[in-house]
């Protein structure tokens, strides 16, 4: 990957990887836009490439069937609520 641009800003790609954190997109979603190097008479092709993309949300509540953790139960790591954390990968 050669060059990446997120809501109309510039975003860094390292070592032809992008990593991006975004905090509370809008539910309209967002425009990523990724400028790829040519990569003719390389190993890696076009196909290799994948979009791997994890949302994480605190609460669970909405969900239906849904059962609150017993209260002797604590919460492990940094958030003070429940995390879902859903990760998919595509192909580009």
């Amino acid at each position: 990957m050669a060059a990446a641009g997120v809501a109309g800003t510039p975003v860094p790609v390292r070592d032809g990887r992008l990593d991006l954190l975004f905090h509370a997109p809008p539910p309209e979603g967002l425009v990523l836009r990724l400028t790829l190097a040519d990569t003719a008479g390389t190993a890696d092709t076009a196909e290799d490439l994948r979009l791997q993309v994890t949302d994480g949300s605190d609460g669970l509540g909405g969900l239906p069937g849904f059962r609150p953790r017993p209260p002797a139960v604590g919460v492990a790591g940094s958030h003070t609520s429940e995390l879902v954390a859903v990760t998919s990968s595509h192909p580009l």
